[in-house]
């Protein structure tokens, strides 16, 4: 299912981006998204994931650095952001992996580690994913990046980059670490209520559609969000 969503948006964004400048290179990086996404959607290991998540932040960075100087700031905000995430799950992820003597996801999920060590390892394989949905208040990068963006970026954006990232949730942090996302919920879904919250009432204050359509696609994302956490 989200294959062939994210695929549909792709080859949506794709016809909306038929005049945009050096369509050569634009075309190159938006495959690179789209064979990303696909990979973190089928990857069955650890290992495969993050590096396929990784690559779509990158490649997404990459079609945002290409909108002027304003893209380019805002590409090197949401890099940071999202791959400083990513990174700091590599730690959790290595962990366990060695821990266990399987990077393979359900592998990992079959044999859990003890419930009182989850907290940690749980809290550090959502952070990749909390700074790309965003989670409330990991949102500052947001609204730059789609007042920068055309609109296949912002496509890109609002629809695959969230949409993989409660994928990631969805596939990873609960699986591998159900009773620390248990111990954490009442705390996550009490941020995500703020981001919903947050995100209304901002989208109902903008006069520029752009930010208005980014505040309203954070407000079903973080309701996304607190319905997995809940």
């Amino acid at each position: 299912i989200f294959i062939s969503l994210t695929g549909l948006l792709l080859v949506l964004g794709a016809l909306a981006g038929r005049r945009v400048p050096d369509r050569r290179a634009h075309v190159t990086l938006w495959f690179l998204v789209a064979a990303a996404a696909t990979g973190v959607f089928i990857a069955r290991d650890l290992v495969a994931f993050l590096a396929c998540w990784q690559t779509l932040l990158l490649g997404v960075a990459m079609l945002l650095a290409r909108q002027g100087s304003a893209g380019r700031e805002a590409a090197a905000h949401f890099a940071v952001t999202t791959l400083a995430g990513a990174a700091a799950s590599l730690i959790a992820v290595v962990a366990l992996g060695v821990a266990r003597g399987s990077f393979d996801i359900d592998t990992l999920a079959a044999r859990p580690i003890a419930p009182r060590a989850q907290i940690l390892p749980a809290l550090l394989c959502l952070l990749p994913f909390a700074t790309a949905l965003p989670l409330f208040p990991f949102h500052g990068w947001l609204g730059r990046a789609h007042a920068a963006a055309a609109a296949p970026v912002a496509m890109v954006l609002a629809g695959v980059v969230g949409s993989a990232a409660i994928y990631g949730i969805l596939r990873i942090c609960i699986p591998l670490f159900p009773q620390g996302m248990a111990s954490l919920a009442p705390l996550l879904v009490a941020v995500s209520a703020v981001g919903v919250l947050y995100s209304a009432i901002v989208a109902a204050r903008q006069d520029d559609v752009r930010r208005l359509i980014a505040f309203a696609s954070l407000m079903q994302l973080n309701l996304a969000a607190l319905a997995l956490f809940a």
